[in-house]
């Protein structure tokens, strides 16, 4: 006697019917005949049939399902039983999710042409499976004023977590508008992070310190036309020896002098030559 035949009359003799031609294959999971429990053996899974219960009249009966093994997929395992039609049969399903420290990035106003300090976000994948990065892209109107740099290559690790970072040059005076777009195999992919800066024209005037004695500071006068109808930019002495102008307009000429401030605050020095520049257009 086979061992399918010993295993079989084994089964008989606890009251059960066993149909040995009702097995479901390691190589695939395809069920047939009408599932009541499954009993492993040798080679593949027999089914084993309660006292009563037959497989034609399988809709009457509670099917009780063991599976030996922890199947995580996304999809479903179909089941057909005889040559019958074909059950949606649902299994376990780890979605892939990922957070974001920030949505938005602000770079407040910048010189036009010039870059400041790049602002970051932190991406962590928080599901138990491995994240999958297909693209970071920059898009949008504005995009050109944004660059991107990242730490996470193509995928990051359940729990791990990789940095973007955001740098915004200014190609032109105005306010500046883009998204960071993230496509990956979260649920919610893809993801977008705004971006918004503003792009000023400025001029950066330089100056020799004075070699008097006492100096309290320096005051800067800018005009459109003439010396005469120049006004102060600064409200207090200016310490230093250099001021940006950012309050100014494109295609416009603005003319600057500066005076050394005595140390009671009151008393200027004779103008300095006069410095002009010319603003282009956005």
């Amino acid at each position: 006697m086979s061992s399918s035949e010993l295993h079989g009359q084994w089964l008989a003799d606890r009251g059960f019917h066993y149909n040995k031609n009702c097995v479901l294959p390691k190589s695939h999971l395809r069920v047939r005949c009408g599932l009541v429990e499954f009993a492993r053996r040798t080679g593949d899974f027999g089914v084993i049939v309660r006292p009563h219960m037959q497989a034609r009249t399988l809709h009457q009966s509670v099917i009780l399902a063991t599976l030996l093994a922890t199947l995580v997929v996304h999809a479903l395992i179909s089941a057909s039983c005889g040559g019958g039609g074909t059950n949606a049969v649902p299994v376990a399903v780890t979605p892939t999710t990922m957070d974001l420290s920030a949505v938005s990035l602000s770079f407040g106003s910048q010189p036009v042409a010039t870059s400041g300090s790049p602002a970051s976000i932190t991406l962590t994948d928080t599901g138990n499976s491995t994240l999958s990065i297909a693209s970071l892209a920059l898009t949008g109107t504005d995009a050109s004023s944004f660059v991107q740099t990242n730490t996470c290559g193509a995928s990051v690790a359940a729990g791990g977590k990789c940095t973007i970072a955001i740098l915004y040059t200014p190609a032109a005076n105005g306010t500046h508008k883009a998204s960071l777009t993230i496509t990956d195999s979260a649920l919610d992919s893809p993801q977008s992070v705004t971006l918004t800066g503003k792009g000023l024209h400025d001029i950066i005037l330089t100056w020799s310190p004075s070699t008097t004695p006492g100096i309290a500071g320096y005051n800067v006068f800018r005009s459109m036309s003439s010396r005469q109808s120049a006004t102060p930019v600064n409200s207090s002495p200016i310490s230093g020896t250099t001021y940006a102008d950012t309050d100014v307009q494109a295609n416009q000429k603005y003319s600057y002098w500066v005076t050394a401030v005595g140390s009671e605050g009151i008393t200027e020095s004779p103008d300095s030559p006069g410095a002009s520049a010319t603003l282009p257009s956005p």
